[in-house]
Order: structure tokens, then sequence, then C-alpha cells
């Protein structure tokens, strides 16, 4: 089992009790945190859909005195940390990786359908672009390319004063990609993936940071769509238990969650120990479709 599997699992075994929510089959509106999530954001955990992860460059010069910006080591720890936990968080999903693309082949792959989340691995420059191919060509949103619904964006790319061509006019630096100014911000900077593609969940790397400290941050943002996932699991706990006995009785698949087959409606907790099996049946409530057909 991977590393951040376990600690997903474990980050789970905190209880909580599961109030009187809406109709399973209706998401409700998740709590603040990176930003305030409408009911109409809510995110799908149970879609079969894709997560596309872009490496661009992820070295520097030998000669240069800024080592730490990036590196293959980071750059492949965070690809296969988000990886890891979003197959966890979405079982239904597929994970694509792609390594240094140049812009217009990745174009090609980015503007594919049912895509639920593109995250931006490796290089970039003071205007925001990501540096990616052989001869590391700068790719900056385009509105064009936002041809999906996204849950979730993640650009991982070193910027401001460490910046290959320039250091970032003072005023910017610290700030100019920061978390806080995509998440948190009331308006959006324009001309950003953000802005464009309008993701429900976003995360862009700090400029300020080490690549060393890359993977903490994608463990952040895994940290922030787990615990979105866990008020949604509950919230459909909720009224499945109030029906277990009509659950047991027609047999349905949603009744292993109702005794005697499982505990889980009498403690109404969700633990490392039961995680899997009411993930399962949460995404039989939301998406009756995935239900096993009867034999």
């Amino acid at each position: 089992m991977p590393i951040i599997l376990a600690c997903l699992l474990l980050a789970l075994s905190c209880t909580a009790e599961a109030g009187a929510p809406p109709d399973p089959g209706r998401p409700n509106a998740g709590s603040a945190g990176f930003g305030a999530e409408s009911a109409t954001k809510t995110l799908d955990f149970c879609a079969r859909g894709k997560f596309l992860f872009f490496k661009g460059v992820c070295s520097v010069p030998g000669d240069t005195p800024y080592k730490d910006t990036i590196s293959e080591k980071a750059c492949n720890s965070v690809i296969e940390t988000l990886g890891d936990g979003l197959s966890v968080l979405y079982p239904n999903a597929q994970m694509q990786a792609y390594d240094n693309l140049d812009p217009e082949s990745l174009k090609e792959r980015f503007m594919q359908s049912e895509v639920l989340g593109f995250f931006f691995v490796g290089a970039g420059d003071i205007n925001g672009g990501f540096l990616t191919g052989e001869s590391a060509e700068a790719l900056y949103p385009e509105e064009g390319l936002c041809v999906s619904l996204y849950d979730v964006y993640g650009g991982f790319t070193s910027h401001s004063k460490y910046s290959p061509q320039l250091t970032a006019p003072k005023q910017f630096r610290k700030k100019m990609l920061a978390k806080t100014e995509f998440i948190r911000a009331p308006g959006q900077i324009q001309g950003t993936w953000v802005r464009f593609c309008k993701p429900k969940v976003n995360m862009v790397y700090p400029t300020r940071t080490f690549a060393g400290r890359m993977k903490n941050d994608a463990l952040k943002l895994l940290k922030v769509m787990q615990d979105r996932k866990r008020e949604h699991m509950l919230s459909v706990l909720g009224p499945i238990c109030g029906a277990c006995p009509q659950y047991v009785q027609a047999g349905h698949p949603l009744s292993q969650l109702c005794p005697p087959q499982s505990s889980v409606c009498s403690t109404k907790m969700i633990n490392a120990a039961n995680y899997k099996l009411i993930s399962d049946n949460y995404c039989v409530a939301i998406h009756p479709e995935l239900a096993p057909m009867a034999k």
C-alpha cells in the first residue's frame, strides 16, 4: 500500500457523527478552507474522468546559484504523491501523466473531454508561464483550452526570485503566485488558469518555497480534498442509515452499511477500518448506476 494511502486513511480515523443531511443523491455545500464552495461546486469524488499531470522542465543549469528551485526528484515526488492520493479519493478516475511535452502537444492532451483536474509540475517564468519541451518554451494560460468542468487544479512551478529569466518585481515577491492570492482573494488575477478554467479547488505552489517542500504542498492540497470528501460521505450516510430497514428488506447494495452486516450505522463514524466500505457505498448512493447488477 502506498505511503500516501496510509496517510490518508490515518487522517480519516478521527471520528465524526452523521447529522440530518440532504438526500444522498444531492451533494451539499462544503465548508470553507480553500475558499467558500457553493452547492453547484461540490466535488464529484465518484466521477469517471481523468486527472492530467504535466511534468515540464525539472532541472536547472549546473552553474546556477539557485539549485534548490526545482529538481527531477521534487517533480517526480509531487506527481507520485498526487497520483496516489487522488486514486484513493477518486476510485473511478484515471491518472494520465505526460513528460516534458512541447506546448502544442501539451495543448492537445489538455483539451480532452471529461477531465476532472490538471497539474503543472516544473519550472516557470515570472509571467505565470510553464516551461516545457526540449526548448523549454513557456506555455501560458489560455481560456480556449478549458473544455471540461474541473474539480481541481494544481500549479507546482518555480517562479519569482528563483526565475531563470528575471527577478520578479519586489512588490510581487512571496505573493504573485502564492496560494492565498488565488484561493482567498475576492477577485482573480487576469490571465490565470484559475480564472479561465474555474476549478472548484486549486493550489498554486508558493514562489518562495524550495523544491524540497513541494511534496508537502501536494499533501496539503490532498488533505483539503480529503476533508471535503469526508464531510460529504457523512452527509450521505445519515439518510442511508435512516432507511436501513427498507434497504435490508429489498436486498439493496446499500444494506452493506446496515446491521447486521456492518456497525457503520450504529456508530455513525468514519475510520480507517470502514473507510473503503463507506466510500464504495457512498458512490452507489450518489451514482445509482454504479450499483452492482442484481444476480
